[in-house]
């Protein structure tokens, strides 16, 4: 059926993409008859974080590209040589290191910048992916790359339906940005027909755990399949 694209950022929640939401990606994208090809980007980690204190080590420098080989089946592929012409479609895991490294949240956040924005390559992707009429899949906190990508055009995303520091802070910029932000529990998935935007809570909702993220993605696929055509 083709292959669809893994975007990676790294390697761990905090400072890369979701360890447990990028595993679960790659096995949907398997049993719904894709194959996964892996993406990231050859560039520096905005910060490394110590997972067991989720405080950052200042004195550690990492390449997202060489941390996301620690997902990947092999060497994942420079961002740069995605052609979107030879995929079905794309994924992109979550984890609040998908936001540090490939936007501009922390300057915006501190008043540093004007406006939000994603990586340049992502952007020129994604772009590319909405004139082709591809489906984009978004897990937990990526679905705000849709937001930035797309502001102003009212893309409809969720965040989960359960209250926590990430999900208010990704539902208020979204909706900022002129997001539609449907509340949608653990195990459901957000469909944006129109743009062919696909999105579920992931990890970001509290009450999440291994089964309920497996199976949510699972349907992501599933539904993802149905758009690709």
């Amino acid at each position: 059926m083709g292959d669809i694209a893994i975007v990676l950022a790294g390697c761990g929640r905090y400072d890369g993409s979701d360890v447990a939401e990028a595993t679960a990606t790659a096995v949907a994208v398997e049993k719904h008859g894709f194959s996964p090809v892996f993406f990231s980007f050859d560039k520096h980690q905005r910060q490394v974080f110590n997972h067991l204190t989720a405080a950052p080590k200042e004195s550690e420098d990492r390449n997202m590209l060489a941390e996301s080989w620690r997902l990947a089946k092999g060497r994942p592929q420079d961002i740069q040589s995605l052609d979107v012409d030879s995929v079905a479609g794309i994924i992109i895991p979550g984890g609040v290191g998908i936001l540090r490294n490939i936007t501009n949240l922390t300057e915006y956040m501190t008043s540093q910048e004007d406006d939000m924005t994603i990586n340049e390559d992502l952007q020129t992707i994604l772009d590319s992916l909405k004139s082709s009429n591809k489906p984009v899949g978004l897990i937990s906190h990526s679905a705000l790359l849709a937001a930035i990508a797309f502001k102003g055009q009212g893309v409809k995303i969720t965040f989960g339906d359960e209250s926590s520091d990430d999900y208010e802070l990704c539902t208020k910029l979204s909706l900022q940005l002129e997001s539609q932000v449907e509340e949608i529990g653990c195990g459901g998935v957000c469909v944006d027909e129109e743009n062919k935007i696909l999105s579920t809570p992931g990890f970001m909702s509290t009450s999440a755990n291994f089964i309920k993220v497996h199976e949510s993605i699972d349907k992501l696929v599933e539904e993802m399949s149905a758009l690709v055509g």
